[in-house]
C-alpha cells in the first residue's frame, strides 16, 4: 500500500467537504420511484417529536394491522407533533406524492407540512400539503402531492392535528412517477475507509445541515465508516428541563435523528460525543429545581442527575436505534486544566479519588469551579463547582460501563493533549480508570497547527499519543484538523507543511498497530 495513494485520497475528501455545499447534487445514481419508505418496525426512521416535550415512541401493536407503529403523546399545542427530516432523499423540483397512515381515538383533522430552505437565499419555506378529517378509531390513508422549488432542500416533515389529543402513524411514503436521482456513494474506487481497513476506521462528522447535503453524505459513504455530530449529542442538544426529576432527566434525540438514521441505514458507526462536559450544559442541569438562578445541587443530588442523564441516553440509543453502530462514546469531555499550577507534581494519579485529602488543595487538574454559561466564566466547570475536583469523572465511567450497550467502548477526550503537563495528568488519570476496568481509550481531539516540531509539533503529537498507548488502553484520533495559522492567528504553514503532518499521523497509527508495544491500539482516526 503506498501512502502517497493514501494521502491523495485524504486530500481528497477535505477539498471535497470544503467546497460540497455549493454542488450539493453532483453525485448521484439512478433509483427507483420510491425515495423513502418508514415501517417502524426496527428503528425509528429519524421520526421525533416536533418540540423537545412531545413524545413520539414505536410501540408494538400501535401501527397498522397491528405492526409496530409511532405513537405521539404529551402535545402541549395543537402545533406540536411528530417531525423527520428527509433531506438525504429528496430533491427540489421533483413532483413527490407523500403518503402516511394515521389513526387517533378521537375525530381529528390531521395536517401534514414540509419545510425546505433554499440553498441560495438561505430562505425558509413551510408548506402545508394536506389537510384531512379523520374518524376517531380507523386507520386512513393521507396523501399529497407536492414538488418544492428546485434549489430546495432539507425536506422536514411535520404532521400534526388541530388538537393536543393523542394520535398514532405508520407507513410512510415518499414516492415520484419518474426515476430520480439520489445521494449514494461518490464512486464505485476505493475509499479511505477501505484504504485503511486494516489499520482503523476512518470517521468524519456531520451535523444538522451537512446531513442534508448530498455531495457531502456520498464522500461520507465512500470514505469513513465512523462518524460523529458536531454539536447534536451535546448536552445542551440531549437534555430536556421540562418534566426532569433528579432520578429521571428527561433526553432528546430530535436534533441527532437524521444522522442516527444515516449511520443506521447505511452501516457506518457512530461515536457519541459528549455527556460530562463543562461548555454547553445548561446551567439549570446543576441547580435546585432545575431552574438556572436556583442554588447548586449537592454532589449527592449531581450524582442521581448524571447517572439518569447516562443511564436515559444510552437508552434511548438502543430503543430508538437498535441497529446503529454505537462504537464509541466520550463520556467526559476537555476536564483537565490548561494551567500547569493544577495539574503538576504528578497529583493527577488522583484526581479521581473521593478523599479530599488526595487531591492537594484542589490541584487534580480540575478546571476552575464556576459556570462557563455566564459571560466572563468561560473555561470554568460547573461540574467542579458542585464537587469541588475531578471526583465526578470516575463516577461518570462507573455509571457509563453499567448502561453502555455491548460493543460501546467508552473514552476520555480532550484537547491540547499533546501539552506535557496536560499530558501527564491526561495519562495519570486514564491509566488508574483504564486499571479499574472504567475506560477502554483516550480521544485525542487534534486542533493541531501544521508545524513539525516545538509546542503542538509533529513530534510532541506522537511522543503523547504513544504514551496513551503504552497505558494498555486504545487511542482514537477524534478531531482532527490541522491548520496553516500559528497560535497568534497569522498564517504560518503551508499546504506541503499540513499535507506532510497529516502523512506523519496517519503513518504512526499505522505503524503502532503494526508493530504494538502494549495491548492498546489506534482504533479510529476521524477528520473535522
Amino acid at each position: 500500500m503506498k501512502m502517497k495513494k493514501m494521502l491523495a485520497g485524504l486530500t481528497a475528501i477535505l477539498c471535497s467537504l470544503s467546497t460540497a455545499a455549493l454542488f450539493p447534487d453532483l453525485v448521484t445514481e439512478h433509483a427507483a420511484a420510491e425515495a423513502v419508505h418508514n415501517g417502524f418496525e426496527e428503528t425509528y426512521e429519524g421520526w421525533h417529536g416536533s418540540t423537545q416535550t412531545v413524545a413520539v415512541d414505536a410501540l408494538d401493536g400501535a401501527g397498522f394491522a397491528g405492526s409496530r407503529g409511532m405513537v405521539v403523546t404529551d402535545r402541549a399545542d395543537a402545533s406540536e407533533g411528530a417531525a423527520s427530516s428527509k433531506g438525504f432523499y429528496l430533491i427540489g423540483g421533483v413532483d413527490y406524492t407523500y403518503n402516511v397512515k394515521v389513526k387517533a381515538d378521537t375525530d381529528e383533522t390531521f395536517r401534514l407540512s414540509v419545510r425546505t430552505i433554499d440553498q441560495e437565499t438561505g430562505e425558509e419555506t413551510v408548506k402545508e400539503i394536506l389537510t384531512q378529517d379523520v374518524t376517531a378509531g380507523t386507520w386512513t390513508d393521507l396523501s399529497a402531492k407536492y414538488e418544492a422549488p428546485k434549489n430546495a432542500y432539507e425536506f422536514e416533515l411535520t404532521l400534526t392535528t388541530d388538537t393536543t389529543n393523542d394520535f398514532q402513524f405508520d407507513e410512510v411514503s415518499i414516492t415520484s412517477e419518474r426515476p430520480v436521482n439520489i445521494a449514494s456513494a461518490a464512486t464505485a474506487e476505493k475509499g479511505l475507509k477501505d484504504e485503511f481497513a486494516n489499520y482503523f476506521r476512518v470517521g468524519n462528522i456531520l451535523n444538522g445541515g451537512t446531513i442534508q447535503n448530498s455531495a457531502i453524505t456520498a464522500n461520507i459513504i465512500k470514505d469513513c465508516n465512523s462518524v460523529e455530530c458536531e454539536n447534536e449529542t451535546k448536552p445542551d442538544a440531549t437534555l430536556v428541563q421540562s418534566g426532569s426529576s433528579n432520578t429521571d432527566i428527561k433526553v432528546s434525540l430530535n436534533r441527532c435523528a437524521a444522522i442516527m438514521d444515516f449511520c443506521s441505514r447505511n452501516g457506518i458507526g457512530m461515536r457519541g460525543h459528549t455527556m460530562v462536559w463543562h461548555s454547553q450544559t445548561p446551567s439549570w442541569f446543576f441547580k435546585d429545581n432545575f431552574q438556572n438562578g436556583g442554588n447548586w445541587v449537592s454532589s449527592s443530588v449531581m450524582d442521581q442527575r448524571m447517572e439518569s442523564y447516562i443511564k436515559n441516553m444510552f437508552n434511548a440509543i438502543k430503543d430508538q436505534y437498535p441497529s446503529l453502530d454505537l462504537y464509541a462514546y466520550d463520556v467526559c469531555n476537555e476536564c483537565i486544566s490548561d494551567d500547569a499550577s493544577r495539574t503538576t507534581n504528578g497529583i493527577c494519579n488522583e484526581c479521581i479519588s473521593d478523599d479530599a485529602s488526595r487531591t492537594t488543595n484542589g490541584k487534580d487538574g480540575a478546571r476552575e469551579p464556576g459556570d462557563s454559561q455566564i459571560q466572563g466564566q468561560g473555561g470554568k466547570s460547573a461540574w467542579v463547582q458542585v464537587y469541588g475536583n475531578n471526583s465526578f469523572i470516575e463516577k461518570a465511567f462507573t455509571y457509563a460501563r453499567k448502561y453502555a450497550p455491548e460493543g460501546c467502548d467508552l473514552y476520555y477526550n480532550d484537547y491540547n493533549e499533546y501539552w506535557d503537563h496536560k499530558r501527564d495528568c491526561i495519562y495519570n488519570m486514564c491509566k488508574n480508570l483504564y486499571s479499574k476496568g472504567l475506560l477502554d481509550g483516550v480521544g485525542m481531539q487534534s486542533h493541531v497547527p501544521a508545524n513539525a516540531t516545538g509546542f503542538a509539533g509533529t513530534d510532541s503529537y506522537i511522543q503523547a499519543m504513544e504514551k496513551y498507548l503504552s497505558i494498555g488502553c486504545d487511542v482514537q484520533i477524534t478531531e482532527l484538523d490541522i491548520s496553516l495559522l500559528d497560535g497568534s492567528g497569522n498564517v504560518a504553514y503551508n499546504y506541503t507543511d499540513q499535507a506532510n503532518k497529516y502523512k506523519a499521523i496517519f503513518q504512526a497509527a499505522m505503524d503502532w498497530n503494526t508493530n504494538p508495544r502494549s495491548d492498546g491500539r489506534v482504533t479510529a482516526v476521524c477528520i473535522w
